[in-house]
């Protein structure tokens, strides 16, 4: 009896925990921003929206964000109760996703410009691009650009930059992750900013040369002369004028707030919505080919770092064991600082102080890091392994007439392969996946790629889960080949001995 009675009590708490869980998640129908008060609004990192934030909503608790998607998940999610954003993109998102809808009356107004270097070639440049900004504006052609862009007719919206040979290339950085303003559609440019930029570089006769970066690296690129012109929705701030020059505004509007739509009831997965999923991130624009391209960058930097790595691990771990006291302090004092710095400012540090002056492409500096930083850790791995083996073995080997050397490679080496192995392996697994994030300096590697197929889609769940997928299988066909090596490196597991050799034991 008292047993039913427990259980009836814990089915009816399970049931009304789950009750109350619904109620507050439940979306509450907000008509007004006066029905944000004290609510947890989403805002994105390095955008004015944080200051603006205050002027119509009263109390806000602000929560960043990357990029509009994560924004749309949290808000979707309950995680957030609105986002600001800009008109346009208010549209292009509730237009892909019926689950949110936005407030037009925020009586916020916004304008948006292209920056360029504070230099004498950045001023003249700047100068140009006003003079077409201005030409546009009067006859008619911002106007036009601004209907196909923020338009529903799907077939205009394509640009093509012509090549003007012999002509100066301007290098241009965005995170071409905000439509209809400017995003990645068919492995080219698009979007209203995209197509001025267009026609201003055909006027002038411009080539162009595309970088991809987060917004907080695009105006860091302008002060190591790495980027000439930049367009991402950009607000000027006195911070920014104080460093940067700024074009006339290309884009004047209004801002809106994205809340969730209680009206809207969410489906059953079904077949045919999980195919057109599939059809909507991967098949339209064909944005496989992102995906491949993604894998084959992300393979070419996780090979060569491992390869690199290792070269560079034996090179520190014979420098840690020289017997000159001042190059092996200093080499362990090296190998202290690189592995005490996490991965991304180490990237970041090479990137855009060490190499900003020569021509070194991302990626190549992107192997440097990852070779670097493997390099430490396995010559740091190896060496305490190699100290952990008794000194006995050292002074039998010496009795015995080996060199220093000899003993390092022929007596302690081996006995220390058995423990540093399976370490090995799994530091090339997390190097492998550490490599996600090389998109902060401009590299288009797979996790940058699902970031610009999520801008485009709004979708998380599918870039996300393959994504996940490659880099399991990456990792597992790797792994693979890392066991392979070892068989044939490990007397113990190979299957070629003379027979009657017994490695573990003795010849009877």
């Amino acid at each position: 009896m008292r047993s039913r009675i427990l259980k009836t009590l814990v089915l009816v708490f399970i049931i009304s925990l789950v009750t109350a869980v619904y109620a507050l998640a439940a979306p509450k129908k907000i008509t007004s921003v006066d029905q944000l008060k004290d609510g947890r609004i989403g805002l994105i990192t390095d955008k004015t929206f944080y200051s603006l934030i205050d002027e119509v909503i009263e109390n806000p608790e602000k929560k960043l964000y990357n990029s509009y998607t994560d924004m749309l998940i949290a808000l979707k999610s309950g995680s957030i109760d609105a986002f600001m954003c800009d008109e346009p993109t208010a549209r292009a998102i509730c237009a892909t996703d019926d689950g949110v809808k936005f407030l037009t009356n925020t009586s916020i107004e916004t304008e948006y410009v292209f920056a360029f270097a504070e230099t004498k070639d950045g001023d003249a440049l700047c100068a140009e691009f006003n003079e077409f900004l201005a030409q546009a504006k009067g006859d008619g052609t911002l106007k036009e650009i601004a209907d196909i862009w923020f338009g529903t007719d799907e077939s205009k919206k394509e640009l093509s930059f012509e090549e003007f040979e012999g002509r100066r290339t301007l290098n241009f950085a965005s995170s071409a992750e905000t439509p209809p303003f400017i995003y990645e559609k068919n492995d080219s440019l698009a979007g209203y900013e995209a197509d001025i930029l267009c026609r201003f570089c055909k006027k002038y006769r411009y080539n162009v040369n595309l970088s991809t970066m987060p917004f907080s690296s695009i105006l860091q690129s302008f002060l190591t002369s790495q980027t000439d012109i930049a367009a991402d929705v950009i607000n000027i701030t006195a911070e920014r004028e104080a460093k940067l020059n700024f074009s006339k505004p290309d884009y004047h509007g209004n801002i809106s707030i994205v809340v969730r739509n209680p009206d809207t009831k969410r489906g059953m997965i079904t077949a045919a919505s999980v195919s057109q999923g599939i059809k909507n991130n991967f098949v339209v624009e064909e944005r496989w080919k992102l995906i491949l391209s993604g894998l084959n960058i992300t393979l070419f930097i996780s090979v060569l770092s491992g390869i690199f790595g290792t070269l560079f691990g034996f090179v520190f771990l014979i420098l840690l064991r020289v017997r000159n006291r001042f190059i092996s302090k200093l080499t362990s004092a090296f190998i202290n600082i690189v592995q005490g710095i996490p991965m991304l400012i180490l990237l970041m540090v090479l990137f855009y102080i060490v190499f900003v002056r020569t021509p070194i492409s991302p990626i190549l500096v992107s192997v440097v890091a990852f070779s670097v930083n493997f390099g430490t850790g396995m010559a740091a791995v190896i060496n305490t392994c190699i100290n952990a083996i008794p000194a006995g073995q050292t002074e039998a080997a010496t009795a015995m007439g080996y060199t220093y050397w000899q003993t390092l490679f022929k007596i302690l080496m081996p006995q220390a392969a058995e423990h540093f192995r399976p370490m090995l392996k799994s530091s090339f697994m997390t190097l492998v996946k550490t490599t996600s994030i090389v998109g902060y300096i401009a590299i288009s590697d797979l996790t940058k790629v699902t970031d610009v197929i999520r801008s485009r889609t709004y979708e998380a769940f599918f870039p996300l889960i393959l994504t996940a997928v490659l880099y399991f299988l990456i990792s597992w066909l790797l792994t693979l080949i890392f066991s392979m090596i070892e068989v044939k490196f490990d007397p113990k597991r190979r299957k070629d001995l003379p027979k009657g050799v017994i490695i573990d034991g003795s010849n009877d």
